[in-house]
């Protein structure tokens, strides 16, 4: 599951510079404060580095050298190989050197929404798609 939010929002949840933690107003603290799976919207994007890095680049709120040294500390801390935080810098600076414009909106993913149910339609969303692809005819090509 994907929660769509305001990428404004989302940069600000995470502790933007600026002081925008301060700017959030009444209807984005609502929606931060949504509980998906047992944490708040502001949690899961608290513990989304690797896409908080990513936006606060692509939104000048860090020069590459910034950028480059907090991916390389939170690959580290991770014990991720370094080769790895490397291709994931140059990529960025990559996609970014054409000036593409900030999303309007950011997917916060739901890891736990793959395997606890849904507080409403009480299935998994491997359940889900499992019973989808079960109910779709057998001529009809599906990938998982």
């Amino acid at each position: 599951m994907y929660v769509p939010i305001p990428t404004e929002t989302f940069l600000q949840a995470y502790g933007d510079s600026n002081g925008a933690a301060e700017t959030i107003n009444n209807q984005q603290d609502q929606l931060l404060q949504r509980v998906y799976q047992g944490k708040t919207l502001t949690e899961r994007i608290r513990e989304n580095v690797e896409l908080a890095l990513i936006l606060r680049r692509w939104n000048g709120d860090s020069t590459a050298s910034d950028f480059e040294r907090g991916v390389k500390h939170h690959y580290a801390e991770r014990g991720f190989p370094e080769t790895v935080a490397t291709a994931l810098i140059r990529a960025v600076e990559d996609f970014l050197s054409n000036e593409p414009d900030l999303p309007r909106d950011t997917d916060v993913f739901i890891l736990e929404s793959l395997f606890k149910p849904h507080p409403q339609s009480r299935q998994s969303a491997i359940q889900k798609a499992h019973e989808e692809i079960r109910a779709t005819p057998r001529h009809i090509p599906v990938s998982w």
